[in-house]
């Protein structure tokens, strides 16, 4: 069994689940697959921090409620995810700058 709430996996890992199948982690893979590691090897202080990380990004990227988030973190990060199909609207810059202040002081130098 795996879970698809990136807000519980680390409550899920605990309950028995194999994994997660998570949209979020389309972004920011090196959070989700941390967490499995920590879990896996008893780091319980490492797991906890990095849901709590991932609790974050799921605000930050609005938890794929407007993809043009996921898009716009994924250019950040230096990887061409294109353009938002219509009816959907691209981010304002005024976003994009929000979105972009919040990811680096989720992560510092992270891109």
């Amino acid at each position: 069994m795996y879970t698809g709430a990136d807000g519980l996996m680390l409550p899920s890992l605990a309950a028995g689940t194999s994994g997660s199948v998570s949209g979020n982690a389309n972004v920011f893979p090196e959070l989700f697959c941390g967490l499995y590691s920590a879990f896996q090897v008893g780091d319980w202080a490492r797991a906890l921090t990095l849901q709590r990380q991932i609790n974050q990004v799921r605000r930050i990227l609005r938890d794929g409620l407007h993809p043009a988030f996921f898009k716009a973190a994924l250019a950040y990060r230096g990887i061409k995810g294109g353009r938002v199909r219509s009816p959907m609207r691209e981010l304002t810059q005024e976003e994009r700058a929000e979105l972009v202040a919040s990811l680096k002081e989720l992560v510092p130098g992270l891109s």
